[in-house]
């Protein structure tokens, strides 16, 4: 028997827990290819496009304008053009009622709300008619608890999701500084790749290589982050990107908290957006890419999948990018032009004019 793959809603921005869903691209029961864009959901700082992980027919568990918690299940990818009517029931939170009759109301709480609802032997009573319930809310109304009655906050730990890091160089401990500045996830660990560790890297156990991949996605562990950079071998970074979507990982954005990302901007799985980086107005980065330390993409560019922008790299205003491109540190690419795929500029060029495919300036 064969199982719909679940389209899960991946954390992305350090804060929010809630995101709203922009855009539905199919009709229930659409086949669709791997890799389609199936929806678009906003954070507060961007627009993200979730792609389908398989081949299939689409069923979304979401409509336009509707608000989801982070780790929900926003779709599926069936293998057949049916699907169970009840797939997508949850069990009802149950709300006790004052009433003689007993009172249930589906009220959806995130997980980290949930801890901290628990440990502080909350009521459902305390947030009124809320039908959602994030880690904010419950926040709120402890410091609120806390200054009625003139005590200390309360410091609470939040039991992020599992990930894994797949590397084992030098971008394998920026991407473990990001995360843990983020507390998006809980890092499970590190699996390596052509070369193995020789000790922990920043205090991150080595789990292993790519053979204990299938086994550490058995035990549980859906989340994957590339510690993998694009300057030494991009195509070496793309075929383990789709080597882990093969198994079934989850590869969700990284965005550094200093980034800033236009609310109208598209931000692909996999993608990584570092310090200081700038991403401006209706630009579309696809997938797999790496947007370095302060290099800026101005408003309405648009980048292929499995490129990288160097450290202070600058794209003009509607400039396009092609697949597998590298742009070096320091180059300005000058508004309008039109950068094809598998391109090297080296450090600190000025482009002014568009560049074919498989070109090396500099």
């Amino acid at each position: 028997m064969s199982y719909p793959t679940e389209v899960v809603l991946e954390k992305v921005s350090v804060s929010d827990e809630i995101y709203t869903i922009n855009e539905v691209f199919f009709n229930d029961g659409a086949a669709v290819k791997k890799g389609t864009t199936i929806l678009s959901f906003e954070t507060s700082k961007a627009s993200i496009d979730l792609e389908a992980p398989s081949e299939g027919f689409v069923f979304y568990n979401c409509r336009v304008g509707d608000q989801k918690l982070v780790g929900e299940i926003v779709a599926v990818i069936s293998s057949e053009n049916a699907l169970a009517g009840d797939y997508f029931k949850t069990p009802a939170i149950q709300k006790e009622s004052t009433s003689s009759e007993s009172d249930l109301t589906n009220i959806r709480i995130s997980k980290a709300a949930k801890l901290l609802f628990e440990q502080h032997k909350l009521s459902l009573e305390d947030f009124g008619n809320k039908s959602i319930i994030d880690k904010h809310d419950i926040e709120e109304y402890l410091a609120a608890k806390a200054n009625s009655s003139k005590t200390s906050t309360v410091h609470v730990s939040f039991n992020p999701l599992k990930i894994i890091i797949i590397g084992g160089g030098k971008h394998t401990s920026v991407c473990i500084d990001i995360i843990r500045q983020n507390k998006q996830y809980d890092i499970a660990g590190i699996v390596y790749t052509r070369y193995q560790p020789v000790d922990k890297i920043l205090d991150t156990d080595i789990l292993g290589g790519p053979e204990s991949l299938k086994d550490i996605f058995a035990s549980g562990v859906r989340h994957a982050i590339l510690g993998i950079g694009g300057l030494e071998d991009i195509s070496y970074r793309w075929d383990t990107y789709q080597y882990l979507l093969s198994l079934g990982f989850s590869i969700p954005p990284l965005v550094h908290a200093s980034a800033v990302i236009e609310p109208s901007a598209k931000i692909s799985s996999g993608t990584q957006i570092l310090a200081g980086a700038c991403i401006g107005s209706e630009s579309v980065i696809g997938e797999n890419c790496i947007i370095n330390t302060k290099a800026i993409v101005s408003h309405h560019c648009s980048i292929g999948k499995n490129s990288h922008l160097a450290p202070g790299a600058i794209l003009g205003g509607s400039v396009t990018v092609g697949e597998n491109t590298l742009i070096g540190m320091g180059a300005t690419v000058f508004y309008g032009a039109r950068i094809g795929s598998n391109v090297i500029i080296n450090n600190s060029k000025s482009i002014f004019s568009n560049i074919k495919d498989k070109t090396r300036v500099g």
